[in-house]
């Protein structure tokens, strides 16, 4: 025997965000995994790796590149545990997973651009392609029903290991949103509410903008491209990504069909869209009277739109919430805009709005 390598190569998750791959058989010594990451892969990829009796020897998430060590840490009590890491500087006094059969790799992610560029599992051993063809997927299903993190018996919940959907995830994902939005906005108020107040209502809230977000294409773009871009930009919300990372990413998915200007048109108007939608709802929580006033802000330069100063001018002693939504829709409309956007009254919009303390 000597050491050989595995290169599993390109892994997208699929519709489902979720990618299985079956090794060919493998018959000795495991040594290490080397997971390479897509530059635009998110931090909540998950990549998990199970032998063929179903022991899980890799369990990580993030998106850097590694190389890790399975090891059996409880060898003497065969306990199979898995999921552990060592340095390469530390002397193995635990033993090395040994393979005899086919291994199975899960990938998870939340979106079709979380992508692994390659993974490599170094074996000392052999490794034997299939005399005939095998059956992928019932022999994933098989590993998986013989792994101790899938329990035949267990309540399936959309949080249950392997069951995912794209919807759910965005949702999820500006679930997060909303609620790091609320926690910077009472930061800013100097104020808090209890953790059922800041519950109440987000599911459906979060439901409805993004069945919003979601519900039309880019010019230019297809749907599918187009949700691309708005799961990143979601993403990039939470991350604080700078608007040019944001504009750089739409060219490339673009693939020559838009331009550089027309990215970053596409960029400032989403995020403001999205930024001023989940503000409102986080104000909302906080001001269930709909006591506070409220200004429209943003940057006085030779870009400024007359249709932005024209809100600033007649909110500039604060208003309540709903007739600042109104000035927006009513200078929006005069200034040749159709107003369909509540809180965004022409394209490239850099304002949005504050509470107005007399």
């Amino acid at each position: 025997m000597g050491y050989v390598r595995i290169s599993i190569g390109k892994i997208e998750v699929n519709e489902t965000e979720e990618q299985r791959i079956v090794t060919d058989k493998i018959s000795g010594e495991i040594e290490k995994v080397i997971i390479k990451y897509n530059d635009d892969c998110s931090e909540d990829v998950r990549v998990r790796i199970f032998t063929s009796d179903g022991e899980k020897i890799i369990d990580v998430s993030g998106n850097k590149n590694s190389i890790y060590y399975p090891r059996n840490w409880d060898a003497m009590n065969h306990k199979y545990i898995g999921a552990n890491v060592m340095s390469e500087f530390v002397t193995p006094t635990t033993e090395k997973f040994v393979e005899d059969g086919n291994m199975l790799i899960l990938v998870e992610g939340e979106g079709i651009d979380d992508v692994i560029d390659n993974i490599e599992i170094m074996i000392n051993g052999i490794i034997t392609k299939p005399e005939t063809e095998i059956n992928n997927e019932e022999k994933a299903n098989d590993i998986i029903n013989k792994s101790m993190v899938y329990k035949a018996d267990a309540t399936v919940t959309s949080n249950t290991p392997g069951v995912f959907s794209p919807v759910h995830g965005r949702r999820r994902r500006m679930r997060k949103y909303m609620q790091k939005v609320l926690n910077d906005t009472m930061v800013m108020e100097k104020t808090n509410i209890s953790i059922e107040k800041k519950e109440e209502g987000t599911k459906e809230m979060s439901e409805f903008i993004t069945d919003s977000v979601y519900d039309r294409k880019f010019e230019g773009l297809s749907k599918r491209i187009s949700d691309r871009i708005k799961d990143y930009l979601v993403r990039s919300l939470q991350k604080g990504y700078p608007l040019e990372k944001i504009r750089d990413y739409i060219v490339r998915q673009g693939r020559g069909e838009i331009s550089m200007m027309h990215a970053e048109t596409i960029a400032r108007t989403e995020v403001q869209a999205l930024q001023n939608s989940v503000r409102e709802w986080s104000y909302k929580k906080l001001d269930p009277k709909k006591e506070f006033k409220f200004k429209w802000i943003g940057p006085t330069d030779d870009r400024t739109t007359t249709v932005c100063k024209n809100i600033k001018d007649k909110t500039i002693n604060g208003v309540l919430l709903d007739e600042l939504r109104k000035i927006v829709k009513e200078e929006s409309i005069k200034g040749g805009f159709d107003g369909s956007r509540e809180w965004t009254p022409h394209y490239s919009c850099r304002h949005t709005f504050l509470r107005h303390f007399d």
